[in-house]
């Protein structure tokens, strides 16, 4: 079973203003935050019961910019 899920990060989220001034990038530990929830909520479970093994970040995210 394929499910998706989109969240836009908004560009003035409260963690990209300590990561890292000059060139903000969104917490690794945000992002699993975020995909926890919608794994719980896309299958009624509870956060308790979710457990992530290990994680690999292939880019970082960072707050879009209007061109």
């Amino acid at each position: 079973m394929n499910r998706l899920c989109h969240w836009t990060v908004p560009a003035d989220h409260p963690a990209f203003a300590g990561h890292f001034p000059g060139m903000p990038i969104l917490p690794g530990v945000v992002l699993l935050d975020i995909a926890l929830q919608a794994i719980a909520d896309a299958n009624s479970i509870a956060l308790d019961s979710c457990e992530i093994g290990s994680v690999k970040f292939l880019s970082p995210a960072a707050p879009r910019t209007n061109c």
